[in-house]
């Protein structure tokens, strides 16, 4: 055909096999840090998890979402600039964790979900699948789950919190604009201020409900399946709350 002719053309078409294996890493230079231990005198206590802020990559490091691994010694963290990394040794003492970058070049992924072991990330424009193909630490594909999102200009419409329920699903929520209309950047989607629920395998996203003013966290696993929001009081929203969100 004429289209076989002009790959002809261009000489031996390359073989990707070798592509699909993962390449060597990045991000090498290990990063160690010291946790804290709370102090169990009351009814509270909180341990730190100490972040490598000053680190080789001068990764600025505003953490959004995290999850933690089956092993339960391990937890995923992504980042506002762009980046997701693996923490190691959690543990009852914390003295030593190990810090370990797994990925980068992410649009503001606010939102992480680990599914068997698997870490999704949700970014403002995408879910995505990080894949560690050759299994050294860093992640080697970014796979798009699902793009169908609509993404505005709007500087508040962050998509943050990502969440699954009992079947799967995956469920995350979009900030809807500070004023609606009183600035021209502030464009208004069928996605804005909304709770968005993607498909266990991707291939399907719905909008759940509406009315989102600034969502700062949400779950999906409620005693019976219930899914709760919670939003910040500012514009049209008086106070800040805690949502039961039904669909619709």
């Amino acid at each position: 055909t004429k289209a076989e002719q002009a790959l002809g053309g261009l000489g031996a078409v390359a073989d990707v096999k070798a592509l699909t294996h993962g390449g060597p890493a990045h991000w090498t230079a290990p990063i160690t840090t010291k946790g804290t231990l709370g102090a169990e005198d009351g009814a509270y206590a909180v341990d730190t998890i100490t972040a490598p802020y000053d680190n080789p990559y001068k990764s600025w490091l505003r953490f959004g979402g995290m999850d933690i691994f089956s092993d339960g010694t391990r937890a995923a963290l992504s980042t506002w600039s762009g980046d997701v990394w693996i923490v190691s040794g959690i543990d009852a003492q914390l003295g030593e964790l190990k810090w370990k970058r797994f990925a980068t070049g992410l649009y503001q992924p606010l939102g992480l979900r680990i599914v068997n072991d698997e870490v999704y990330a949700l970014c403002r424009d995408q879910l995505v699948r990080l894949w560690d193909l050759n299994k050294d630490g860093e992640a080697d594909f970014y796979e798009s789950f699902n793009n169908d999102v609509i993404v505005s200009p709007s500087f508040h419409e962050f998509a943050l919190d990502l969440q699954t329920d009992a079947e799967g699903n995956f469920y995350f929520a979009k900030g809807g604009a500070v004023r609606p209309g009183g600035r021209g950047w502030q464009v208004i989607t069928p996605h804005t201020g909304s709770v968005i629920r993607i498909s266990k395998d991707g291939s399907k996203l719905d909008v759940f409900a509406t009315g989102v003013r600034a969502p700062n966290g949400m779950s999906a696993g409620g005693p019976n399946g219930e899914v709760t929001l919670a939003d910040n009081e500012g514009t049209w929203t008086p106070t800040s709350r805690i949502n039961i969100v039904k669909p619709g």
